[in-house]
Parts: C-alpha cells; sequence; structure tokens
C-alpha cells in the first residue's frame, strides 16, 4: 500500500491471504482516488466499491483469478479508467 492516503497500489510482490482483507480494514473510501491491484494473484472477485465515491482509476490488470466484479464498480460517476486487461477467467459482470 502506498504512503498516500488516497491511493492503494497492492501487486503480486505484496499479496496477502486474501486483498479483500484491506477493504474490510480501510475506513474512507471516500477518499481513495487510486486503487491498484495489478497481477493480484488471489484476488477473485472486486468487492463493493459504493463507497468509494471519488475513484477516478481501477486497475485490476493481470488480475488471472479475477471471476467477477461488483456492479457497485459500473456505477462510479468519477472512473475514468477501468483496466481489466488479461484478466481471463472473468466471467460474471452484473450492471446495477
Amino acid at each position: 500500500m502506498s504512503g498516500d492516503s488516497e491511493v492503494l497500489y497492492w501487486n503480486s510482490k505484496n499479496d496477502m491471504i486474501n486483498v479483500i482483507i484491506f477493504f474490510i480494514l480501510f475506513q474512507n473510501l471516500v477518499n481513495l482516488k487510486e486503487v491498484t491491484l495489478y497481477r493480484s494473484k488471489l484476488l477473485k472477485e472486486l468487492p463493493d466499491f459504493s463507497k468509494a465515491t471519488n475513484l477516478g482509476v481501477l486497475d485490476a490488470s493481470r488480475c488471472y483469478q479475477l471471476k467477477s466484479i461488483h456492479p457497485s464498480v459500473f456505477s462510479l460517476d468519477n472512473l475514468v479508467r477501468l483496466d481489466l486487461e488479461f484478466c481471463s477467467s472473468l466471467t460474471k459482470f452484473v450492471f446495477a
């Protein structure tokens, strides 16, 4: 995780038991502007981002185990970049 409270950077070098643990512990998602989960080996689902109202960039590229995306991702008004390149296991898109 970056030292900047507005940016989360997570990749395979610092993958934990489950990346979702971060979202349980992170208190102020409203200030989050960028999330990079590039090459997270254990990420299987993008969680509820509905409280991350200022999120502009969500990079989950090369998360080969990613299978689904929470519908809230598609409702983020400030999201200008969603990178799902090489997420070959993606099977579920649910638009709210």
